[in-house]
């Protein structure tokens, strides 16, 4: 599989909408090979997606991840062949397991057995897509004699993943996988998980994309943006599937103190408690050439499709931003 580059719309909410539609835009021009649309609280990955197909012509898009336990399959399914028939064979349908907060306390929904519940949703979206009438009983979703009228592209379905069972369940079943605050020397490990997977189900192991977010800013003064990811890291450590990813990372130590800081009510105390090491280890922060270093060093660890996530903490958000995905571009 090739290597390509795509580029995330800016996970923080600095910019309106449709300057994302700017950025994606600007991303064609410059060759990047995907834009990714991440949906957590705004704006709508679907929307959104249609609205930057409006204004290109060949750049992949994608939903980078959504929730799968916030739309029915038959939804997701439809919203995506909607989104092709604007920009057929480019759209990436994204999906997760997200959190219980994400799932249970802001959208009032179950958060149970969340493998099984990707797993029978990919079947029903599959069928959904391929025009089949569907009729499915499964333990969480079940669906009975709906037809698509319309008629996509194949649409590639990759799971976003963080340890091992959601690794080899993607390697079983997805596209591709797409990982997240992850540091280069945890990756390989993560790729023979997800090859198990693909293995397991008789599988190409090749076949299944390996998709990485990396944040990244392109600034003469990385501190800033350091002390910024620093918080947003720390943010995480609470939730159970980042936490063990951590650990299994190397960073253990730090990271059981800053849960018991966290836990004790001391939220700065807790971000104090992660290394410089560790968030220069998961991000990508400096000038322009130690940022492709450590790009580069995805890479090596066996990421074909790197997602160069724009960063920023300063006191031009716009500008660090145009920087960066302005140093990265593929066809410069």
């Amino acid at each position: 599989m090739q290597e390509r580059t795509g580029l995330t719309l800016p996970l923080q909410q600095y910019f309106p909408a449709p300057t994302y539609v700017d950025i994606a835009a600007r991303a064609e021009q410059l060759g990047y090979d995907s834009v990714w649309i991440p949906e957590v609280a705004g704006p709508d990955a679907f929307s959104l997606m249609t609205a930057i197909a409006a204004r290109t012509k060949s750049i992949l898009l994608a939903s980078g991840v959504i929730p799968v336990q916030i739309r029915t399959p038959v939804v997701y399914a439809f919203s995506a062949a909607t989104v092709d028939a604007f920009a057929p064979g480019r759209v990436i349908l994204g999906l997760g397991t997200s959190s219980p907060i994400i799932v249970g306390q802001w959208h009032g929904l179950p958060y149970e057995a969340p493998l099984e519940t990707l797993r029978e949703a990919t079947q029903i979206i599959r069928a959904v897509l391929a025009m089949q009438k569907t009729d499915f009983n499964g333990e969480r979703y079940s669906s009975h004699g709906f037809r698509m009228p319309l008629l996509p592209q194949r649409i590639p379905i990759y799971f976003g993943a963080l340890n091992e069972r959601m690794m080899h369940l993607a390697g079983e079943i997805a596209d591709g996988v797409l990982m997240n605050w992850v540091p280069p020397h945890a990756i390989p490990e993560k790729i023979k998980q997800v090859r198990a997977g693909a293995e397991a189900a008789g599988r190409d192991p090749d076949e299944v994309d390996i998709a990485c977010y990396v944040r990244t800013c392109v600034t003469e003064d990385p501190s800033p943006t350091r002390e910024n990811l620093r918080r947003e890291l720390t943010g995480y450590v609470p939730v159970p599937t980042y936490r063990n990813q951590f650990i299994r990372a190397g960073y253990e130590a730090e990271v059981m103190r800053a849960l018991q800081r966290w836990n004790a009510g001391d939220r700065k105390g807790a971000v104090a408690e992660l290394p410089d090491r560790m968030v220069d280890e998961i991000n990508a922060l400096g000038p322009a050439s130690e940022c492709a270093a450590r790009l580069e060093a995805f890479r090596e660890a066996g990421v074909r499709h790197l997602i160069v996530a724009p960063w920023t903490a300063g006191t031009d958000p716009a500008a660090e931003v145009t920087a960066t995905v302005e140093a990265f571009a593929p066809g410069q």
